[in-house]
């Protein structure tokens, strides 16, 4: 059952609207994150007030000193605008999720071969009690599961899916899998996302250091952070492979 779940979720890999989906994911997700991880450095500028030149001069000097800095701070979620600012983060990961797990989820079901692109706009305007429940619920669900260590991350989407699934309707299926069953899901997502990052830190660690500091490199370390939140949406494939199997 595991084996057949993970080949029916990731399936969805093979429909072009899941990189175009992706695109989306990391602009709702990960520049808010950049952006409040540069705001950091904001006092280097004195009282200058926020503008668009100060963003960009912020911007230049870690192009030119590199983007390790901004990386890391991102990476481990240290921000300027103290509580204000993880609310501005939690906020993008809710919308993030979503965005893309309602537009995905007939391809993540196997119920169609179209994502659906209008609903998670037009939602809160054709029925605003149903979005209201589904964002509600989500958010508690990021609240409680984010407090896990080491698997809070990987659990947030698969129990985004079981909760849009449940609200949009599909109650034909069983949306809680047994323990270990679940285990496998999480812990076969964890094994693809760092078969993905093991190897390409392996490949850095043994670049010279030319490389490493060449603007190339500053390039495809922002793309390399920008796929950490798809990378996290690997066991929700695979947890949507298993409740397709259900139909």
């Amino acid at each position: 059952m595991l084996w057949n779940s993970i080949t029916a979720g990731l399936r969805i890999l093979g429909f072009w609207q899941a990189y175009v989906v992706a695109v989306g994911m990391t602009v709702i997700v990960v520049f808010p994150k950049l952006y409040l991880a540069l705001l950091l450095d904001r006092s280097m500028f004195g009282k200058e007030a926020l503008s668009p030149t100060l963003i960009w001069n912020l911007i230049q000097m870690h192009w030119i000193t590199g983007l390790d800095k901004l990386k890391d701070r991102a990476f481990k979620e240290h921000f300027a605008g103290g509580f204000k600012g993880l609310l501005v983060i939690g906020l993008a990961e809710l919308l993030g999720g979503y965005f893309v797990i309602l537009t995905l989820l007939p391809l993540m079901l196997g119920t169609g071969t179209h994502a659906n692109w209008a609903l998670p706009w037009t939602l809160p305007f054709h029925d605003i009690i149903l979005f209201l429940k589904i964002v509600g619920a989500l958010l508690l669900t990021i609240i409680v599961v984010a407090q896990i260590p080491v698997v809070g991350e990987m659990l947030i989407y698969p129990l985004s899916v079981a909760v849009m699934a449940r609200f949009i309707g599909i109650t034909n299926t069983f949306l809680v899998p047994n323990f270990w069953l679940g285990c496998g899901f999480v812990l076969a997502g964890v094994a693809v996302k760092y078969a993905v990052m093991v190897p390409c830190a392996v490949v850095v660690a043994f670049m010279p250091p030319r490389i490493v500091e060449s603007r190339f490199s500053k390039v495809t370390n922002m793309i390399f952070l920008s796929l950490l939140p798809v990378l996290n949406l690997l066991p929700a494939f695979i947890y949507a492979g298993w409740m397709s199997h259900q139909f």
